[in-house]
């Protein structure tokens, strides 16, 4: 098996065995993310990440729950969309505000670098849980979300090595703050 979907494999054994098998006997589905929080990203997490370097490291934004963008079965908590709000966008990113089975959140719309000169690249931005967390409270009190970004498009005005098809996977862990509660209505 060739490394690169193995790790993609990987990755989705692992997020998707916690939420998918082990809460089977959790309650209604809840929505994954309780309010708006400010991010850190963190260390890069190499067993997951796929891009021969770093592609968002060291990056701080705010997400806020817009809507329940993917229901919970079997107990899981029910993935979000999530709006973005970022001082400085690193990268140009963008998302349908759903993501894979397995995903806590994923951010909504279009957010075009203010780089004038950066790289052609368009990447997702997804929130995962760590094995054993049943939602985003409980896995930020550990560090424990990971946050991960399918980056397609890459050329050499990127920064980094050029990888095969000009795409990767980059997932970080993080620190999350909670800044306002979110009362479950969605937004129009």
């Amino acid at each position: 098996m060739d490394s690169v979907p193995r790790k993609k494999w990987l990755f989705s054994v692992v997020v998707t065995t916690c939420t998918g098998l082990l809460s089977c006997g959790r309650g209604a589905a809840a929505p994954c993310f309780d309010g708006t929080y400010d991010v850190e990203l963190l260390d890069r997490v190499d067993e997951y990440s796929t891009c021969p370097a770093p592609w968002a490291s060291a990056w701080a934004f705010q997400v806020a729950p817009t809507k329940v963008s993917l229901k919970g079965a079997y107990g899981e908590c029910s993935q979000v969309a999530l709006q973005l709000e970022a001082d400085l966008l690193p990268r140009n990113l963008t998302g349908l505000g759903i993501a894979d089975r397995g995903a806590a959140g994923a951010i909504d719309g279009r957010h075009p670098s203010e780089d004038a000169h950066a790289c052609p690249a368009w990447s997702s931005l997804e929130a995962h849980l760590p094995p054993g967390a049943w939602d985003v409270p409980e896995a930020a009190l550990d560090d424990g979300v990971l946050w991960k970004m399918e980056i397609i498009d890459i050329d050499g005005s990127c920064g980094i090595p050029v990888p095969d098809g000009g795409r990767c996977q980059d997932v970080y862990r993080s620190r999350m703050t909670k800044v306002a509660d979110w009362d479950g209505q969605e937004d129009d």
